[in-house]
């Protein structure tokens, strides 16, 4: 971890444990529903990791055992190898970043920014140090003086942010801290953020049910589903390579293609046979291949399917076509500006490289 100057101690010979953050079996049962099936979930010192997942995936619910705002039925919790499991919130050395921000509505930014180090007892000249630093460190150092009703949206997350980094917590939590911002907005806090997790090198878990947001900030992402572990990994490894359908779906647009596997090796579908981008385990049946839209390349003639454009969007820097295969099944397909215009109508081929597909689960 580097926070802010070397004055602070942070180049120092202890040694930085590698694993910031351990979970082994944790669960969560309220009466007869299970809210968190057993997760083993690790956070590396120094990354940002994304808790992705829709309403009811359990990603509110492991961040509050992270936090000690519930107790787990089950499975342990370790930071910097130290068992936390049944510890209070305040031994856990965990900041939070709120969604509301938090800030204190009578106290001036600076007061706001050192009321973590005052309950700690720090000395006035070294708090005095610290928040001027906090505040150059979100680009705010000439917001001392304002209150937050003063400040922005955006420049009140800035401020909240700083509280936590001032005080140089183990483990920062943001919780859905920027879903309550314009777009653009949040766009802009999306770039500060990762400047900020850059230049200190905190360990940040940050939950949000925004897929985009999670691509654009996280070292790794965990998407959750129905209170376990889909899919972990980095943003590339889980938009390219989706292992089951929720994956392929829930993060960015898909399209998917299911059938028989023929002795030959190919996928037959109700459109036609399709060759696979890998082999399958002996005696596997039944498959299902995913293709992102921007891999979609659309001919005259020759493809793998045929169909129809149904339905053209223009967005800007691309158009997405919907085209209808024979069987009913529709295809999404991207293409960006400068390419032949495509009239709704038009009979068209699809086809793709083999090795831009993917074979997921169920």
């Amino acid at each position: 971890m580097s926070y802010f100057s070397h004055q602070d101690g942070i180049h120092s010979s202890v040694a930085v444990p590698e694993i910031k953050m351990r979970t082994a079996g944790l669960t969560k049962v309220y009466g007869t529903t299970t809210a968190l099936h057993p997760v083993d979930l690790e956070v590396r010192t120094g990354e940002l990791l994304t808790l992705l997942g829709p309403s009811g995936s359990g990603k509110t619910t492991l961040l509050q055992l992270i936090c000690g705002l519930t107790t787990p039925s089950g499975g342990e919790l370790f930071i910097d190898g130290v068992n936390k499991t049944l510890a209070q919130t305040h031994q856990r050395d965990i900041g939070v970043v709120f969604q509301n921000y938090a800030l204190f509505p009578h106290l001036t930014v600076d007061e706001n920014i050192a009321f973590p180090l005052q309950m700690r007892r720090t000395a006035a000249a070294e708090i005095r140090r610290k928040v001027a630093q906090a505040l150059e460190m979100v680009g705010l150092a000439h917001f001392g003086h304002r209150f937050p009703r003063e400040l922005s949206g955006g420049q009140q997350q800035r401020i909240a942010l700083a509280r936590c980094l001032v005080y140089q917590p183990s483990l920062i939590l943001m919780d859905e801290s920027l879903s309550a911002l314009d777009r653009q907005l949040r766009e802009n806090m999306q770039v500060e953020i990762k400047r900020i997790h850059r230049e200190t090198g905190a360990t940040i878990i940050f939950v949000t049910h925004d897929q985009e947001e999670a691509l654009a900030l996280s070292d790794r992402v965990c998407l959750m589903n129905a209170g376990q572990i889909e899919q972990i990994g980095t943003p590339l490894e889980i938009y390219e390579s989706p292992r089951t359908a929720f994956v392929a779906d829930f993060i960015g647009i898909s399209n998917k293609l299911s059938g028989e596997v023929t002795e030959q090796g190919l996928l037959r579908c109700e459109d036609g046979e399709l060759p696979l981008p890998s082999k399958l385990p002996a005696g596997q049946k039944h498959a299902t291949m995913v293709i992102r839209p921007e891999y979609i390349e659309l001919a005259e003639r020759g493809g793998y399917l045929e169909g129809e454009v149904v339905e053209s969007i223009y967005v800007g820097s691309e158009t997405r076509l919907l085209i209808k295969l024979a069987s009913g099944t529709l295809m999404t397909a991207r293409q960006s500006a400068g390419h032949l215009p495509r009239q709704l109508g038009d009979r068209v081929a699809l086809q793709w490289k083999t090795s831009d597909a993917r074979l997921i689960g169920s």
